[in-house]
């Protein structure tokens, strides 16, 4: 039986930091990769004023031109500790395909108001082999075995 850290593998993030009416995005996902993707964002302590936003697009490699693909229902104004996830799959790209077009997508997160503390991790499903040989690069460690 395969291990859930080799099923999903952390292949992009927003790093914790505060999100106010400027968007932060994620790191680019090639869908090539991916049969589906899940972005799982995390708010805190928000301003009295402040929402979440959370957007999947397209986008190009570079994560210019980006199209919004999915918008989350904004999440009210104050309400704190609150996650929204979002999940993307290759039927969701044009021709149902991540071979040509919508090949690449990114996440983001935005505030109507003041905004406060927010994270997000992308787990991805890799099509071929364990998922986890995807990790981005700062993934510190996997912990698989009982102490």
């Amino acid at each position: 039986m395969s291990k859930l850290s080799e099923e999903l593998g952390v292949i992009a993030t927003i790093d914790p930091q505060t999100v106010t009416t400027v968007e932060v995005c994620s790191d680019v996902v090639d869908m090539s990769k991916y049969t589906d993707v899940m972005a799982i964002f995390a708010g805190g302590n928000m301003a009295s004023d402040g929402s979440m936003i959370c957007v999947a697009y397209t986008c190009a490699a570079a994560g210019t031109s980006a199209v919004a693909l999915k918008t989350a229902t904004t999440v009210a104004a104050g309400t704190d500790n609150t996650q929204v996830v979002i999940e993307v799959n290759n039927n969701d790209l044009a021709g149902g395909t991540a071979t040509t077009a919508d090949r690449y997508i990114k996440f983001g997160i935005t505030s109507a108001g003041s905004g406060g503390p927010v994270a997000c991790i992308v787990l991805g499903r890799a099509k071929n082999g364990p998922s986890s040989d995807n990790n981005l690069g700062t993934v510190n460690e996997i912990e698989i075995h009982k102490d």
